[in-house]
């Protein structure tokens, strides 16, 4: 067995996509409950999200990753190859220089996001860009599905209690 990517190991949702957003949107989540709770028992009037540390924080969880998946794939008897894969026979898959040949090929190539065909796309993020941000922008527009809308979520109790 054999897993080929050209990113590095972990996949989108540990560290471009879920597990990050997941820790943002707890700390949009407290904002919100400290907002509800006041007057109810909860006293933390300086509750607030500071995005630039949230951003530092990142890396703490998501840097160590790939090499963790690494390791547990090839203690499993993965074979792991980074780079583009692409098919040189019907059984047979070149990356870089190796040629691996199998009875069974399983393509999982993900998903990217749609080309916007609008005026002013050119400025538009994607979500892992989104979650690459330093600071947020004062005004954001969100244009999308579910990771647009957990985005905005964590933006708008960023914003609101700055």
């Amino acid at each position: 067995m054999a897993i080929i990517d050209p990113r590095p190991f972990g996949g989108t949702c540990a560290l471009r996509g879920c597990d990050p957003k997941k820790v943002l949107v707890g700390a949009a989540e407290v904002i919100d409950w400290n907002r509800r709770m006041q007057g109810k028992g909860v006293r933390a009037q300086d509750a607030r999200v500071n995005w630039p540390e949230l951003m530092r924080f990142k890396p703490t969880f998501t840097e160590p990753v790939p090499e963790q998946t690494e390791q547990w794939m090839t203690k499993a008897g993965i074979a792991t190859f980074h780079g583009r894969a692409r098919f040189v026979g019907p059984v047979a898959i070149q990356v870089g220089e190796d040629v691996l040949e199998t009875a069974n090929v399983v393509v999982a190539a993900g998903a990217k996001p749609v080309d916007l065909n609008i005026p002013g796309a050119d400025h538009a993020l994607i979500s892992e860009q989104f979650l690459e941000l330093d600071n947020l922008a004062e005004r954001i527009v969100f244009i999308g599905g579910v990771t647009s809308h957990s985005n905005s979520h964590m933006s708008l109790r960023e914003l609101i209690a700055v």
